[in-house]
């Protein structure tokens, strides 16, 4: 995670792209009928907890899956532009930061890492939600 935090660099126009990105994905959604189509898998989801077809670890990973894409779902573009504005300077603080401090960024930016622990390389990242046109972006940069 240091060499992913520590060397952390938001391109020139992310406040553009990042609007561009949340933009698109809304006009791709109607959010009523997602909105409706989440709630409804929470409740079924309860529902299968509460009648013993579920366990709670199965339960909790569903209806935290279903919260986080509600929250996408009134996600606006302030929103991750103020996340991205936390991180502009992350790759000149990360070397600084108490190795708690970096625990604590790091819980507030991802949902989930997956570390090959073999390798000691990255294999998944899930941002917040907030956070995921950031990645997003910093996919593009790596790429390109």
């Amino acid at each position: 995670m240091s060499l992913l935090f520590g060397g952390l660099e938001l391109p020139d126009a992310w406040q553009d792209r990042v609007a561009d990105l949340v933009e698109q994905d809304s006009r791709s959604v109607d959010r009523k009928v997602e909105r409706r189509r989440w709630e409804q898998r929470i409740a079924r989801v309860r529902q299968g907890l509460i009648d013993g077809l579920l366990d709670t670890a199965t339960t909790k990973k569903a209806i935290t899956e279903a919260e986080a894409a509600l929250a996408k779902l009134s996600e606006t573009p302030h929103a991750s532009i103020a996340a991205g504005s936390m991180l502009t300077d992350i790759g000149e603080l990360w070397p600084h930061m108490t190795d708690e401090e970096r625990h604590q960024l790091v819980r507030l930016i991802l949902n989930e890492a997956v570390v090959d622990l073999k390798t000691g390389e990255v294999v998944r990242l899930l941002p917040k939600i907030s956070f995921a046109p950031l990645f997003h972006i910093l996919a593009e940069q790596e790429a390109g």
